[in-house]
């Protein structure tokens, strides 16, 4: 039976943890890849009755459906959203699936009909969720796979904040729409415990590498941003930093010179329409959690390459 949808415990100590140092960071993932089957407690369990739904559930807020029909960048973002994150899978078990971990090896039955989207996830967890900026509206909005709609979660002053957690000048020139995808980690943590801070990387790389050869195809375009200000960006769309990270952030389509022009003012965030969730406890680990601290933490810009010289020994 499903549970009822409610706000989730969480399974987390009394305090957030330090972040990672990066040496921390990567004995951790070594560890994960060279001796898996030490990444969790012997007496870690899955409690299939507690399992996540496979979409984040917006309760309320304005919607905005979605089609070929509409101005010509919300028909190409019909096609991008619907060819990646749509609910548009059938698989069929007569059987119900029968689902077990190396510790627990008692079968679970499940439905026999399951819906899926075009891209593959780890146990079918999609962790990734999808939203919008509409730039020339001054929109923040979240797709909703199940529906093929988009749910506004912020108004007027998006495109405001979304130019200051990219850290671009007022006056620059934006694309039609903005796509940012986010990763709820914990939901892998849910079936896989820390060796799911491997597939969680496995499902982002997925589904952003699919999103932008469909930004390409559908935009013409798609310029791909990885560095940003993650607290401002998350305020903006009122994310919960704690269960959901910002991966990438990509331009659909071409910049336009006036588009989402940077003169109109910031309007405090309006109330972003409730979260539910069919998990009772969201499960969590000090090092899972201390890991996705230390991937939100500034990173230092990479040294340049040396120039090359024509002068160079040898030449």
């Amino acid at each position: 039976m499903m549970n009822e949808p409610r706000t989730p415990a969480t399974g987390t100590a009394t305090g957030a943890p330090a972040a990672l140092t990066a040496d921390e960071a990567y004995a951790y993932t070594s560890g994960l890849r060279l001796d898996p089957r030490t990444a969790n407690p012997e007496d870690w369990r899955v409690d299939w009755h507690d399992g996540p739904w496979p979409v984040k559930v917006y309760t309320g807020g304005r919607r905005l459906r979605l089609g070929p029909d509409g101005a010509p960048h919300l028909a190409a973002l019909h096609r991008l959203l619907y060819d990646a994150f749509a609910i548009s899978r059938v698989r069929a078990d007569p059987a119900g699936g029968v689902h077990a971990t190396p510790s627990d090896p008692r079968p679970h039955r499940g439905s026999s009909v399951q819906l899926r989207r075009p891209i593959p996830s780890g146990g079918s967890m999609y962790p990734t969720e999808a939203y919008t900026v509409l730039t020339g509206e001054d929109l923040g909005c979240h797709y909703d796979p199940y529906r093929h709609e988009l749910t506004r979660v912020r108004g007027r002053g998006t495109v405001r904040a979304v130019r200051t957690a990219l850290g671009m000048s007022a006056h620059e020139p934006l694309p039609p729409a903005l796509l940012v995808i986010t990763s709820r980690f914990w939901k892998n943590f849910y079936k896989y415990g820390d060796f799911s801070a491997r597939l969680g990387a496995v499902d982002a790389g997925v589904a952003v590498g699919r999103a932008v050869r469909l930004a390409r195809a559908a935009f013409g375009h798609a310029d791909v941003r990885s560095a940003f200000d993650d607290t401002a960006l998350h305020a903006c769309l009122g994310l919960d930093e704690t269960v959901e990270n910002v991966l990438t952030v990509i331009g659909l389509g071409h910049p336009v010179t006036g588009t989402g022009k940077g003169a109109t003012p910031a309007a405090a965030p309006g109330p972003v329409p409730a979260v539910l969730e069919r998990s009772r406890v969201i499960k969590r680990s000090v090092r899972f959690d201390a890991l996705q601290r230390a991937a939100r933490a500034p990173g230092r810009t990479p040294p340049r390459p040396p120039s090359s010289s024509p002068h160079r020994p040898g030449r």
